[in-house]
């Protein structure tokens, strides 16, 4: 298992769904890699949104163990409330055209890390996540984990505002 990077430590991390179904169908390698984020006092975050995503099944068996193996990762559950609903419609307008195609899920997940800044994300759904809203702090490339990468993701805030304005003052004649 790689070294973790200082800066994660003590953090608080939003496990995206694509990470609970991979490590749901193959829990003794990731059981490590959760029990490294934890020694390093990392909190493992993720709203009830992502839950419902990952447990459902064909079965309501499977959708218990899903569920209870969803709370064992865990640490807190990330609250929706009307913060997060305000976030939508200026997410949506960041992402601009990268917004086609975007599952609904990944969408408030933008949002709650928008609201909390700070707050980073571990996917594999690299796609939903472009670089030009968030910065990818790292890549989590592990032998264990076979043909998955993992990015850790976090919002990107605009510090400049005049990036689309000077295009408005282009056409101004001399």
């Amino acid at each position: 298992m790689e070294q973790l990077p200082e800066y994660l430590h003590n953090s608080t991390v939003l496990l995206d769904t694509n990470f609970f179904l991979h490590a749901y169908a193959n829990k003794e390698v990731y059981a490590n890699f959760i029990k490294q984020l934890k020694n390093r006092g990392i909190a493992l975050v993720s709203p009830n949104l992502v839950k419902y995503e990952f447990v459902r099944s064909k079965t309501i068996d499977v959708v218990r163990q899903k569920e209870s193996y969803f709370h064992q990762i865990i640490d807190s559950i990330l609250p929706y409330d009307l913060s997060i609903d305000e976030l939508i419609i200026p997410t949506i307008e960041e992402y601009k055209q990268k917004m086609e195609g975007l599952p609904l899920t990944d969408l408030i997940i933008a949002t709650y890390l928008k609201k909390y800044r700070g707050l980073y994300l571990l996917t594999n759904d690299h796609s939903d996540f472009p670089t030009s809203v968030f910065d990818r702090k790292y890549i989590f490339n592990l032998e264990e984990f076979g043909d998955k990468i993992y990015g850790l993701y976090i919002y990107k805030p605009k510090t400049k505002v005049f990036d689309e304005q000077i295009s408005v003052y282009d056409d101004i004649p001399s």
